[in-house]
């Protein structure tokens, strides 16, 4: 930095938005360097900051106003629109009308369906390296714009049954993943940093694995009541508060009402 000038994060709020103004307009990293006293190279390491910050939250306030479920494929394809993005990604995705998918395609929807990270299934199968900026919403919208694909969309439908067919749901696998779920509870409870909720999921978790073995039972129990049988038991409830009075004594028949 040369001497004289200072950085631009140093810079008072109000002085760096007229300096990104006067970018805006034309000014030179030079110019704006002489004009504001700031170090050419923190003025471009400020501006660039400021404009991933912006397209940042620009995608997200868009992402947040539309569901995705919603967001038609021309404007993902809209979104995701550079030359670097589609000639990167064709070569990696295959035809819509094959069946034959590409081995980035065929890991792609294996990660996705075993372990429901979009992120993780695109950075293992190679398909974000079409992506300069890695933005977790450029990864949705790249993650929407694959699974929109025919043929995508019917592997990992393939790949969901297939995984419910091998699925042995017994009683002894209910209590296996039960009993991993406490153990990880537990974990988390000993250290000290636990809040109250992960204390409460360690109960509810204790509390179903009893009820898998048997240790909790709840019992409804329904009894057959005839008016007769009732009217009996009240009238046996109402002579238990009747108090009698020592023999020569008249009752008091004056009302008070209790306090």
């Amino acid at each position: 930095m040369k001497q004289g000038k200072v950085s631009f994060s140093t810079l008072p709020l109000k002085k760096q938005l007229f300096l990104i103004n006067d970018f805006l307009f034309g000014g030179s990293y030079k110019s704006l360097s002489e004009k504001y006293k700031v170090s050419y190279s923190s003025i471009r390491d400020g501006i660039k900051l400021y404009r991933e910050r912006l397209n940042t939250m620009y995608e997200l306030n868009y992402m947040k106003n539309i569901e995705q479920t919603s967001i038609p494929t021309d404007t993902i394809q809209k979104a995701l629109a550079t030359s670097f993005v589609s000639e990167t990604l064709r070569d990696m995705l295959s035809d819509d009308t094959t069946e034959i998918l590409t081995q980035q395609e065929i890991m792609y929807c294996y990660l996705f369906v075993n372990t429901g990270s979009n992120e993780l299934a695109l950075k293992e199968s190679g398909l974000d390296k079409c992506l300069k900026d890695k933005t977790p919403v450029r990864l949705q919208y790249l993650g929407m714009y694959i699974r929109n694909k025919p043929n995508i969309q019917l592997y990992i439908k393939s790949l969901r049954e297939d995984q419910l067919q091998h699925l042995d749901a017994s009683k002894q696998l209910v209590q296996k993943e039960i009993i991993t779920q406490i153990e990880q509870l537990k974990e988390i409870v000993s250290t000290g940093s636990s809040s109250v909720s992960d204390r409460t999921n360690l109960i509810k978790s204790i509390e179903l694995l009893g009820k898998t073995c048997g240790a909790f039972e709840e019992r409804v129990r329904v009894t057959k009541v005839s008016a007769a049988d009732a009217l009996d038991e009240l009238l046996e409830m109402a002579k238990a508060e009747v108090q009698l009075l020592p023999p020569g004594e008249t009752p008091d028949e004056t009302w008070e009402p209790s306090e």
